[in-house]
This record gives C-alpha cells, structure tokens and sequence, in this order.
C-alpha cells in the first residue's frame, strides 16, 4: 500500500504509543499521536480495577495537589471519568463542567475555559474496560468528526498497550497514586531520558524500551495493523490513472464483500454508495485533489441488503508536477455511533416538541391532543390512553386515540375495575410500568379484567406526577412486541413527568374556568317567562380562550298589554369585572323595562345605569319590543349588530335600524326607533357580535353565513309544519325553536378560538286566545354551558 493509511501525528509518536512500557510514556505518547502539534498538553490517564476503583497513574499538565482529591474514585462517582467507564463511549464535557479541583488550574493556562473541552476516552481492550484516557482538547478540533475517529483510534491502540503493560506487570493492582509534579519537563516523574530508550523498572525487572528507529523497522506494518484492526479500521489505495482501487480485507468485510470477490474497480465503490449520498463522496473527492485532504461520511448498501454508514479520510499523492496521482485512506463504520446520535436528536426534539406543544395547552382537552400529536409519530404506539386521578373514586378516561367505540368502553370500565387493586400500587407510587410482551402482560397482571385484546402487544403505563402527588396515568399501547431501552425508560418517564405538570395546570384552569362560567350564567335568566302567542328561545356560549369570561347577556321582560321586550347586550371587555358590571347593567335594564319604559328611553336609562357604575366599559344593546296580538315590533339599537328578520317566505334580511353609540361612551338622549313588522311565519334573530366574527375573517362575511343558516331552518322547518320551528326542528328530530337556535349557534362556538355568544331567536305562533293562555308555561334554562331557555 503506498503511504500511511493513518495520516494524522507524526509517524513516530504513533510508534512510540505501541512500544510505550508504562503509563506515563503511553500518556505522553497518546498526547502526541492525538493532539495537534501547537495544542497544549493537559491529561491524566486513569486504571480501572477489578473492585471498581479508578486510580489515577499518570498526569501530564496538572499539579498533584489539584489531582489529588480525584487520586482515587470509583466508578459511580458523577464525573466525566466514571461516566465514561460505566457508558463505554467517549464523554465530553466543557472545562469549565469538569471537577473542580481539574478546572482550577486549567482555567490559569492561557486559552483555556470556554475554548476548550475535557474527553474522557473508555480504554476498551477484550471486551473489558481498563481504565480513561483523559484530554484537553480545543473545542473546534473536538467538534470535528475526523478528529473523533482519530481519537477513538489512539484510544484502542491505547488500550491494547496497556493491556500489555499491565501483563507484564508483576502487581496490576498496586497500590500509589501515580501523580507527577506536573513540571512539563518531567512529565508524572518521567524524565525525559526515558522516553529515549533508557532503562525502566517494572514488576521489580529491568526492562529497556526499544528505540524508536528500532521500533519501525522490526515491527511497524503489524503494529499498525493491530491498532486498525482493533479500531474496525479498513484501508484503501485509489490510483487516480487506472480507476483501480485496493481494499484491505478489513474495508472489504465493512462493504460486505468477500475479499476474493472485489474486482477492485473504483466504479464497485460508487455502486455501493446509496444514489442520495453520491454528491456527497463526488464533491469530497474533487476538493481533496485541491486541498490534499479527503473526508466523507456517507451511506452504503450491502449486497445482503442492509444500509451502513462509513466514515472515511484520505490524503492525496501528487506528482512532482503537482498532478493529484491518487489517494490512500481509511475507513469505519460509524453505523452505531450515528444512529445513537440520531436517537439522542430524535429523543431530544420529541421532548422540546412535546414540552413547546404542552405549553401551549390551556384546557385537559388541549393537552390530550397536544399528546397525541406530538408524542404518538415519535413513540410509534398504535394506542393512547389518559387517565386522571379523581379525589373519590376510580381515574376517569379523559382522552384517547386508536381505540374504537366498543374498545374506548372497555377502557373506562378497566378504570373502575382496577380501582385500589394492589397490582397497581407501583403506579401509585409514581413509577412506570413497561411491559413488553402478552406473556409478560399476563405474568405480572393475572386476573381476568386485566386481558387485554390480541393486537396489543405491548405497554408503557407511565404516572403523571406533580407537586401535589400523582395526577393521572398515560397510557401508551403497541401493536408488536416492543424491547424498552434505557433510553427509551428514560424518555418516557420524562414524558410523563411532563405531563403530570401540564395536566395539573390545565386541571387547575379546568376548574377556575368551571367557576367563572357558572359565575357568568348565574347573572342569565334561568327562566324565560311565557306569552300567549310567542315562542321565545336563547342561548349562551361561553367565549374559547383562557380563563376569561364575557360580558353578553340577554333577557326576555313581559310588559303591559300583552308586549314583551326583548333585550341583547354586550359589555366591553372579557374578565370578572366585565361580568360583574354586566350583571348590575343587565339587572337595571330588566327593573326599568317592567316599568313600561320603551326601548329608546331604555337604552338611555341603560346609559345612565352604566356611569353610575363608576366604570370605563361600555356595552352594546339592542331592544326588540314585541306585540304579539298584531305582530307590531319597535326597536332601538346602540352600537349593536343589526338584528335578522325572517319573512314568511323564508327570505333573510338584515334590519338596518337607525342606532345611537354604544352605552356609556357619551351621554345620549336620543336613540332612534324603528317600527315594523314579525310576520307570522317568520322569526327575529338577534345576537352579539360572537356569533358572526372570527379571527381574520370578514364580518360581512359571517353576517351572510348567519343568514344561510337562518333561511335554511326557516325553508327545513317550514316544508314540514307550514312554519319555522314546527315540532320537526330544523334537522327532523324535533326541538323546534330550542333545536333552531342551537344549531344556528354551532358553527361559531365549534371554532377552536371564539368569543362569546349570545343569540335570542323569537317567533309569532298562532294569534293567542283562552287556549294559548292556559297553556302557557315556564321552562327552566339548561345549566350547563349552553345554556339554552325556551319559552312558547
């Protein structure tokens, strides 16, 4: 092969490693294979015995009396160095995260602190762990991939020497600490005639360390071949002239190829490279023959199919002419070290996804979906379950995907069934449950309510926890048996933590929320009164957003002479405060209006009421006043949507009544009233602005939706009774005008974002006589949310 096919350090130093007789000529030779020529030499190197203990054999750059409190540790202590024992993967940490006593003199070398970073280096040899190379490293020279695969490689080469060291030591677990003084001339007590040949004691024999010269001559082809092999490292030789192109067997095996069988054409080697990743290799190579240097990490198909990730750095051979004539490098299959990263990347943004989309839920319905969009795609579970502890009783299923109507039964009986059952009590207390297997299912949860269904296979039962103790349980099914990693252990319970903090703080809006808007219907009729020849229906709906509740209200007055006044209002603003000035507001409109005060000289007393309040808020109103005996109907409005008339054919019109300015902006004394006609057959609408506007939408718009919806339910209920709201109901299944306004409301209140709404819908029924006045009655307003009243 022409050239050195490991073309980082000097030839020497490489040498030097493999013929180093103790630990602190290998610290030292490590240093200069590993390290740039100009970086500073910082490091200690560590052995690892067979009771757990990690000694400290040699140092370099570092004074005993800051080494000394990290002498001797074990291999459960929190530090880089054991992490990097009990992980068996390089570990990497800023200076300024390592031990204290190790940053402390580091910190007065020039350039160090946030520019450089310790790696603690796991010395692997035979399968076991022999101790940690540790090194000062410049942070950009870390960074880089080429230079983690050179320092992988001087650690395994690292290894085996101490392997040999060790052997050949008559005591491996003597006792000493091994500290130098730190003086860069005699580095850990070694003198820098021993790094020369001179004669070193070990194991009580005298045992001379060869010459370097001597070294390279006798046995340098197979000591660098050791330390590839021991790497996973493949070699190749490429003459640019002819295409061909020399694998050693190592490379071959990494392609899956037999040695025998590679024909040595460069055009094999492209066929391998997966098409997506062939840019990649082309531009690497056409700017090695620029630069000298050649570095590509890209993937490869193996013939059995399968898919490896090869990293691989070479250095180009040029002419005397400067002609690029070819190039000899190296390569390792990084398979497994990127596939970890790209599950630590996909771990980590599942949890900032999962964390960024649970701080955006507001209500427990919010952080289920939250839930199932975020966490589902990345947990792969085919099934999800979300349970929340209740104060009495068994957990209540408050969300769930994957399961179909007969199975989501199941579920909420499962809850009641395996209330306090002890199988459960570690979940209770807080710790997970993964179950991979139906065999391991049944082993640890026998009982007959506890079978689950055959397609599921496995099961995450993770408890959501907060401060205040456990708040529920996420469950998470799968469709195959499923191996959880620790990995996979760690982020779950992550998972679940987090959403024990997020479902205790939308339980806690739930709740406040679940006050306010009890609070608000209070301040709504819960009866409408009756009259002989007027059905009336309302609704409310509280607004989507927060914890803020709304100022609409409605109210329905019977007045002399058969009339009724009817009266929509919205004050400004969404908080308790506009709730309570529109519960004063609304309670003075309704005193004056049973005195027989019309709808302009309401709305002006209206106006009157709100300064008194002392408050900056103004309302909006509108006041029907309806005579059923001739359908006669008188309104005046301030600043409030124009109502909707339905005619008798079933047209929509807006009634474009001549208003004053909102209450309480100025003192108004004269509103404007308008005198028409409710036919018989037809409705009035009226509403707060709720119902017809959306976040960049246009109010025109909701306005001309409004009245399709209206027609449609005058035209539906009409064709079957001969009138709007007939005992069909706007989809057949009766209601009526209960039915009517509900529906009309729908499409507004099913919007994720909406204010609050309020809607009165009114209708002349037959001319009243003694039958219509016996048989007027009270109905009782719904409590909940929608709060719905009828009245006919």
């Amino acid at each position: 092969m022409a050239g050195d096919p490991i073309t980082w350090g000097r030839d020497h130093a490489l040498v030097r490693l493999l013929t180093c007789v103790d630990a602190p000529t290998l610290l030292a030779a490590a240093m200069d294979a590993a390290l740039p020529e100009d970086a500073q030499r910082v490091g200690a190197l560590y052995r690892q015995h067979a009771d757990g203990r990690l000694t400290l054999d040699a140092s370099l750059g570092l004074s005993e009396a800051a080494l000394r409190a990290y002498a001797t540790m074990t291999v459960s202590w929190d530090i880089p160095v054991a992490e990097a024992v009990r992980s068996r993967v390089p570990v990497y940490s800023p200076a300024a995260d390592f031990p204290r006593t190790l940053v402390q003199p580091v910190a007065r070398l020039r350039g160090a602190g946030a520019d450089y970073v310790y790696v603690s280096l796991p010395l692997l040899a035979d399968g076991d762990c022999l101790g940690v190379l540790a090194l000062l490293l410049p942070a950009g020279f870390a960074a880089m991939d080429a230079h983690r695969a050179r320092l992988r490689a001087v650690a395994t080469v690292c290894a085996h020497r101490q392997q040999r060291i060790l052997a050949s030591d008559g005591d491996s677990d003597r006792d000493g600490d091994g500290v130098g003084d730190g003086n860069p001339g005699d580095v850990g007590g070694l003198s820098p005639a021993r790094s020369r040949g001179a004669s070193v004691a070990s194991g009580g024999a005298t045992e001379r360390e060869p010459p370097v010269g001597l070294a390279t001559d006798r046995g340098r082809v197979s000591m660098l071949d050791l330390a590839m092999a021991g790497a996973g490292v493949g070699s190749f030789d490429w003459d640019f002239a002819s295409g061909r192109l020399v694998w050693d067997e190592r490379l071959c095996r990494l392609f899956g190829i037999a040695p025998d069988a590679f024909d040595g054409r460069i055009e094999t080697f492209f066929a391998a490279v997966l098409p997506q990743d062939r840019r990649v290799v082309e531009e690497a190579v056409a700017e090695s023959r620029a630069t000298g240097r050649y570095h590509a990490v890209f993937r490869i198909a193996r013939p059995d199919g399968s898919v490896r990730w090869i990293d691989a750095e070479g250095r180009v051979m040029f002419l005397h002419g400067g002609e690029a004539r070819g190039m000899t490098g190296i390569a390792q299959d990084r398979t497994e070290e990127i596939e970890r990263e790209a599950e630590r990347r996909t771990r980590r943004d599942f949890v900032l996804n999962l964390t960024r989309g649970l701080a955006a839920a507001v209500t427990t319905d919010d952080v289920v979906q939250a839930v199932i969009r975020e966490a589902m795609p990345t947990l792969g579970a085919r099934w999800l379950a979300v349970y929340l502890s209740q104060e009495h009783g068994p957990a209540r299923l408050v969300g769930s995907t994957g399961f179909d109507a007969t199975d989501a039964r199941r579920m909420e009986r499962l809850a009641r069934r395996v209330h306090r059952d002890p199988l459960l009590d570690a979940l209770r207390s807080g710790n997970p449950m993964f179950v991979e297997s139906p065999r391991e299912w049944a082993q640890r949860m026998p009982g007959e309510h506890f079978t689950p269904p055959a397609d599921q296979q496995a099961w995450a039962l993770l408890p959501m926890t907060s401060a205040e103790g456990l708040v529920g349980v996420c469950t998470l099914i799968y469709d195959r048996p499923r191996s959880f990693t620790s990995d996979d252990r760690t982020v779950l319970t992550a998972a679940g933590g987090i959403l024990g903090q997020s479902i205790a703080r939308a339980r806690l809006h739930d709740t406040r929320r679940r006050y306010l808007t009890e609070l608000q219907r209070l301040l709504l009729p819960m009866r409408l009164p009756q009259t002989p020849g007027l059905e009336v229906a309302a609704c409310y709906r509280p607004g989507s957003a927060g914890l803020e509740v709304g100022g609409d209200w409605y109210d329905v007055v019977p007045r002399s002479e058969g009339r009724v006044a009817v009266i929509i209002g919205d004050v400004q603003g969404h908080s308790v405060q506009a709730a309570g000035v529109m519960g004063q507001l609304r309670t003075s409109m309704r005193a004056y209006a049973s005195e027989g005060h019309g709808p302009a000289d309401l709305l002006v007393r209206g106006g009157l009421a709100l300064e008194e309040l002392d408050t900056d808020r103004f309302a909006t109103c509108c006041v029907a006043e309806i005579a059923p005996r001739d359908g006669v109907l008188r309104l005046a409005r301030a600043g409030h949507p124009y109502p909707l008339l339905l005619d008798g054919d079933g047209r929509v019109r807006q009634l474009e009544v001549p208003g004053g300015v909102p209450l309480g902006t100025f003192e108004e004394r004269d509103y404007p009233v308008t005198e028409t006609e409710l036919p018989r057959g037809g409705a009035l609408l009226l509403y707060t602005d709720g119902l017809v506007e959306r976040r960049g939408g246009d109010y025109a718009d909701g306005v001309a939706a409004l009245c399709e919806r209206l027609a449609w339910w005058g035209g539906t209920a009409g064709s079957a009774t001969g009138t709007p709201g007939g005992p069909e109901g706007p989809d057949g299944a009766g209601g009526g005008l209960e039915a009517a306004v509900q529906r009309i409301a729908e499409p507004a209140a099913s919007r994720p974002l909406h204010d609050d709404i309020a809607a009165v819908l009114v209708q002349l029924t037959a001319a009243p006589g003694p039958a219509a006045a016996t048989a007027a009655r009270s109905t009782t307003a719904r409590a909940d949310t929608t709060g719905t009243a009828v009245s006919g």
